[in-house]
Formats: structure tokens, C-alpha cells, sequence
């Protein structure tokens, strides 16, 4: 990834867009994902390796994230932040994150699950 997909300055929905189209030309990675269920809550754990890159997913709800541990850039539509674990942050519903891995990172996201 090259340094203009991640910048100083907060990404529009076209950059996004632009990133997705951009990495989708690498090797696509899988992750190790554990998955957690609870009366009306739905955790997804992941562990991404250090130098990786993730574009997450539209989602329709706002939920929240945590770093478990890693040091990460994210990137989206709200600015770009550098975040080291243990922390947690709020994701818009209708939002995009990109995130870039400097180290080996831990992340969990929250999510409601109606079912």
C-alpha cells in the first residue's frame, strides 16, 4: 500500500472507495476470527498480523471496537488516528474503516444481534 492510501488528512467516501479498489489487486489474507454470542450482543475477535491492511465492511448499526493489542492507523471518513491497545472507539453506522497493522494486533468488535 502505498504512503497516498493512508494520508494525514481525513479520507472522503471516494478515497475510501478508492482504497478498496486499490488493495483489492493484492493477495486477499484471512484472519483468525473467534466468534462470541450473548443475549443480544454478537463479538467477533480477529487477529490480524502486523503489516497488514483491512478494509471493514459497510455496517448498518454503530457498534464498538476494541483493540486488545496492536498499535494500528485508522482511517475514515472522521479523520485518521493512530491507536494503541487496550483502547476502544465507536464506528458510525454507515461507515468504512480502513486500518493498517504496525504491529501483530488483537480486535474485537461489538455488535447488537436482534436473533
Amino acid at each position: 500500500m502505498t504512503s497516498n492510501i493512508i494520508s494525514n488528512a481525513a479520507p472522503t467516501v471516494s478515497d475510501i472507495n478508492r482504497a478498496v479498489l486499490y488493495l483489492q489487486n493484492f493477495p486477499q489474507m484471512e484472519f483468525q476470527v473467534k466468534h462470541y454470542f450473548s443475549p443480544g450482543i454478537y463479538q467477533r475477535e480477529i487477529f490480524m498480523p502486523a503489516g497488514s491492511r483491512v478494509i471493514g465492511k459497510i455496517h448498518a448499526t454503530r457498534h464498538l471496537n476494541t483493540i486488545i493489542s496492536g498499535r494500528v492507523t485508522l482511517w475514515t471518513v472522521y479523520g485518521r488516528k493512530e491507536l494503541e491497545g487496550p483502547c476502544t472507539f465507536e464506528s458510525m453506522a454507515g461507515g468504512q474503516k480502513v486500518l493498517l497493522m504496525h504491529t501483530d494486533t488483537i480486535c474485537m468488535t461489538t455488535h447488537p444481534n436482534r436473533n
